[in-house]
């Protein structure tokens, strides 16, 4: 078991919750592609691709995409997101769906060489 305890168990757990059977048709979305929204995507998200929103947006068309260029994964509501929030509250208590193609500018991440 390659002495990992714990950690495996919940791997497997959770690894057997999602992907215990193979499928022979896609699993299709719970949403209508005509749902409006927000998706937001970091340019340098270290987990997910840039592409990965750009696809979001791509199968759901009315959504806003919302481009932030922080290097990190995730909307931590921190001073990197200043320029994300007003837009996030916006759209959450106003019901104002951004332009898309918004632009959240952050520092530029540190290049080591």
């Amino acid at each position: 078991n390659f002495h990992l305890g714990k950690s495996l168990k919940l791997f497997v757990q959770m690894w057997s919750f999602t992907y215990s059977w193979p499928r022979l048709t896609p699993v299709s979305s719970a949403a209508s592609p005509t749902t409006p929204g927000i998706t937001i995507g970091y340019v340098y998200d270290p987990n997910t691709p840039y592409a990965w929103a750009q696809q979001a947006h791509a199968a759901f068309p009315l959504t806003s995409l919302v481009t932030s260029q922080a290097s990190k994964h995730g909307m931590n509501f921190d001073e990197v997101d200043r320029d994300c929030l007003p837009i996030l509250k916006k759209y959450l208590q106003e019901d104002v769906q951004p332009v898309d193609g918004d632009l959240c500018r952050a520092p530029q991440p540190i290049a080591w060489s």
